[in-house]
């Protein structure tokens, strides 16, 4: 009887591993759960549009992150957003929506999206898995996107968003590390980062 049981328990196990596998929310959850426990991440980045690509940084704890590229800077402490324009030199302070966020922040798309998205599998390539989201509200800013994930670590190497003008956005992970406690102050602006800017609030 007691083998019995361990043969049931095993593959009860191996079913709902494999489930999980080929579910989209689940592999999604998975994936947004293992970066969630990490006191803080640090990526690097490239986005890519119509109008070019850049190279970013981006430091994340939590809900907070901060965004470094040459053209643009960003800073969210939770609550409110500091933009920075290289080009015009000035700082725009906003309460984004979380639409928004996921627009410059390649790893809050798994929370956003889980929500907010119907999510399918893709044919799987070779070492990723890779997820459709197709947007539940049809006025949504973001129409769809892919996510593609490595299929180990479920870490985020991909994100293709398609906006509701048509616009095409991707951000992909060059690099992912993982780390401990950050300096709150990582995720406001400070007026000595940039002296000479002009602020302007939007909220």
């Amino acid at each position: 009887m007691k083998k019995t049981i361990i043969t049931i328990a095993m593959i009860v196990s191996a079913v709902i591993a494999a489930f999980a596998a080929d579910n989209p929310t689940a592999v999604l959850s998975e994936a947004s759960a293992r970066l969630k426990s990490a006191k803080s991440i640090v990526a690097s980045c490239v986005i890519s549009s119509a109008s070019g690509a850049s190279n970013a940084s981006l430091t994340m704890s939590g809900k907070k992150f901060a965004v470094k590229s040459p053209e643009i800077e960003i800073w969210y402490d939770g609550t409110t957003q500091w933009t920075y324009s290289a080009r015009t030199d000035e700082v725009s302070v906003t309460e984004p929506a979380a639409a928004e966020i996921s627009q410059v922040n390649p790893l809050a798309v798994l929370d956003y999206f889980t929500s907010s998205y119907t999510p399918t599998m893709l044919p799987p390539s070779k070492g990723v898995k890779r997820i459709k989201l197709t947007a539940k509200d049809k006025k949504s800013g973001i129409a769809s996107a892919v996510i593609t994930l490595q299929s180990a670590s479920l870490s985020p190497e991909c994100v293709e968003l398609t906006l509701s003008t048509g616009e095409r956005v991707s951000i992909t992970v060059k690099s992912l590390k993982k780390g401990g406690e950050v300096n709150p102050a990582t995720f406001t602006y400070r007026k000595s980062l940039h002296p000479s800017a002009e602020i302007i609030d939007l909220r």
